[in-house]
């Protein structure tokens, strides 16, 4: 039976568990908990959730309530299982928490019941390239491990087959609602100001980062920061990494990859340059030596991956002219290092194009790398007004009306040795699907070109 706004009559209903959020993660949780024999009442608050059609033609004897949370189910629930996306702070969970009644995320069903190690990644930046970097190590070293998380298959769908491991890229909003991950190793890569539209100020987000070293073996620390991972947990052994300190388990010294005192690379050897690569290199060596990987394994990988889609992926040049697109880079920690990074390689000028939904952004940290790298900031999208206010001292400052218009005017104003870059340090969702739309929209708008 299905319900709008009306009211769900629980009639005695016992153990009941409420999945909140219909798309691909609360349909997964949905399918879990059924094939687990328990009493399930789905819940959105989007008048057409995207996981409806799914939910009515394999459960169709399931309670739904769409386009609220109803406080009162809420306050029934045995356990209360959200997706990500849906924002735990909200008053509607006020009255069950106040119960008592624990409120989980998929991550937390998974790890429950997990029989594997789990190696465990985060950070607000290079998360998923070191995750898919581990999966492609492990790999590579012939050992059957699953990767998944923020990234590929709901976790929940991993506990029907056999691995030996399981590497997840965890966001906070995942790490939220997670408190038995107890993970084999565990990553804070690093933490800058994120998802302020979702968090009451920047400790309650590194506070949520800081929840995957609870309880684990192996804490790979980032010794450069180490205002992210204190304290650890007294059971916990350290590994650390850094670009800086020569007293890390694996650092850099003098363009090269070090393992305590010993050479593994040089970093003119990897297939991706930067220091921000470099750093998420170090940080995939350490998380590979807790899981056993062969160093030449890991070399190999480390040599040969050209990077992700979306993050500083080159898409081509074009009459001298490099065009990059980072359109992951939903955050000025992201939008910071991917300028840094090109910044430090090119003999050109650097223009940037940038724009989007701030999601409560402090833009000010881009104001120096901007002076430093940028000589033009081309702007377009919602809070491109926010942005104008902090950079118009910083660089040549452009006012667009779209991605395409964008593309067009870098084209006019570059020459032959300069490097154009798409950074946005904005959400997407004012213009695009998603960042990944965003990013398939710049590359056909160069192609075009």
């Amino acid at each position: 039976m299905w319900f709008g706004d009306s009211e769900v009559a629980l009639g005695g209903v016992v153990n009941l568990h409420v999945v909140v959020g219909l798309g691909a993660t609360g349909i997964s949780c949905m399918r879990h908990l059924k094939a687990a024999g328990k009493e399930v009442i789905a819940m959105d608050s989007a008048k057409a959730p995207t996981g409806v059609q799914v939910l009515q033609q394999e459960f169709p004897d399931v309670k739904c309530v769409v386009s609220e949370l109803d406080p009162a189910i809420l306050g029934e629930a045995e356990e209360i299982i959200v997706s990500p996306g849906v924002p735990v702070a909200q008053q509607a969970f006020a009255g069950a928490k106040a119960k008592g009644i624990p409120i989980i995320g998929d991550i937390e069903l998974f790890v429950r019941e997990a029989k594997a190690p789990i190696y465990a990644v985060t950070g607000s930046n290079g998360k998923t390239t070191v995750t898919t970097l581990l999966g492609l190590m492990a790999e590579k070293a012939g050992r059957r491990m699953a990767v998944a998380g923020n990234i590929g298959k709901p976790v929940l769908e991993l506990l029907q087959e056999d691995y030996e491991g399981y590497i997840l890229e965890l966001s906070s909003f995942q790490l939220e609602t997670t408190d038995s991950l107890a993970a084999k190793a565990a990553v804070v890569l690093n933490v800058t100001p994120d998802h302020m539209d979702r968090y009451t100020d920047f400790e309650a987000y590194r506070a949520a980062k800081h929840k995957i070293y609870h309880h684990c073996d192996n804490a790979i620390v980032n010794l450069d920061s180490p205002d992210i991972w204190q304290p650890l947990d007294k059971n916990s052994e350290m590994i650390s990494f850094s670009l800086l300190s020569q007293q890390a388990d694996y650092y850099l010294q003098d363009n090269k990859l070090m393992q305590r005192g010993k050479v593994l690379v040089e970093v003119k050897q990897l297939a991706l340059q930067g220091q921000h690569h470099y750093q998420n290199a170090l940080a995939s060596l350490a998380m590979g030596e807790v899981m056993g990987l062969p160093v030449e394994s890991m070399l190999s990988v480390l040599a040969h991956f050209t990077g992700l889609s979306h993050r500083c992926q080159l898409v081509k040049t074009i009459r001298g002219v490099s065009w990059y697109n980072d359109s992951k880079a939903t955050n000025v920690g992201a939008t910071e290092t991917a300028i840094k990074s090109i910044g430090e390689l090119t003999e050109g000028r650097l223009l940037l194009l940038a724009g989007g939904q701030s999601k409560g952004a402090d833009f000010s940290a881009l104001r120096s790398c901007v002076a430093s790298y940028v000589s033009d900031v081309i702007l377009f999208g919602e809070d491109k007004e926010q942005l104008a206010r902090v950079l118009n001292e910083s660089a040549r400052l452009h006012h667009v009306d779209s991605l395409q218009q964008a593309v067009r005017l870098a084209a006019e104003l570059s020459q032959s040795g300069d490097q154009v870059l798409l950074s946005p340090a904005c959400a997407s969702f004012d213009m695009f699907a998603n960042f990944a739309d965003r990013g398939d929209q710049f590359i056909k708008a160069v192609e075009a070109l």
